[in-house]
């Protein structure tokens, strides 16, 4: 969020029109991982990259403040306890299986947010990428 404050207060000051901002910044698409979107019907997996735990600290904060349910899925299922996003459904998969992992998310009924280490994302993003459409991360 900072970066697209930043950015929207520099285009503004060259002369950017107010509305153009905002439109950039509403269908700007992040990096592979980055705040990554995947529709599954009517829900939609995002993909949140942690790679420190100020960005898991980041992460946390973010997912505290959506009102609406949503299914978490990690590997760091303690650490969310002690950030305060305990009282969601959590999902843990085990053995790297990241078909079952995507069969987990779309049928949530509800949207998902996948928090992976740069390192698991690495094996799990191209799983989610082919099984919802999404392109590979150097597209």
């Amino acid at each position: 969020i900072y970066n697209a404050i930043g950015c929207a207060a520099a285009l503004t000051a060259f002369g950017i029109d107010e509305k153009t901002v905002i439109d950039a910044i509403e269908h700007f698409n992040g990096a592979f991982g980055r705040m990554e979107h995947f529709k599954a019907g009517d829900n939609t997996v995002n993909l949140i990259l942690v790679k420190n735990p100020a960005g898991f600290s980041q992460t946390m904060n973010f997912l505290k403040n959506i009102d609406d349910d949503f299914t978490l899925i990690l590997s760091l299922a303690v650490r969310v306890k002690y950030e305060g996003v305990g009282n969601r459904e959590i999902k843990i998969i085990e053995n790297e299986d990241y078909n079952k992992l995507v069969d987990i998310a779309t049928s949530q009924g509800r949207d998902v947010y996948i928090v992976p280490t740069y390192t698991s994302m690495m094996a799990m993003r191209p799983v989610i990428a082919k099984r919802l459409g999404g392109k590979d991360f150097w597209e």
